[in-house]
């Protein structure tokens, strides 16, 4: 596992998180949905089996956060239920 913070503060209005490096016992997981979207395809490379095909092209993904899990030796200690809002960036893959 990773460096920990633990979040102190959060400023809606300044958009702004304030956390501190803390060690901690726990940790939280995001429950969340990812969609992948507006998918161009520039590209199409058929095997020669033609039971597969690898494309290339531009395409947007979506992450929508609904909550998370305070985590602790893989077990679920608590569900925390918070909207957030949807981000999405455009991109190629």
């Amino acid at each position: 596992m990773g460096q920990q913070y633990l979040v102190k503060e959060v400023n809606e209005n300044l958009q702004t998180i304030t956390v501190i490096r803390k060690d901690m016992d726990y940790y939280t997981k995001t429950m969340k949905e990812i969609n992948v979207s507006n998918i161009k395809e520039e590209e199409r490379i058929v095997y020669s089996d033609n039971h597969c095909s690898l494309c290339k092209g531009a395409l947007t993904v979506t992450r929508h956060i609904w909550g998370y899990k305070v985590m602790k030796d893989d077990q679920v200690l608590e569900i925390h239920n918070e909207e957030f809002p949807s981000t999405s960036i455009n991109t190629k893959g």
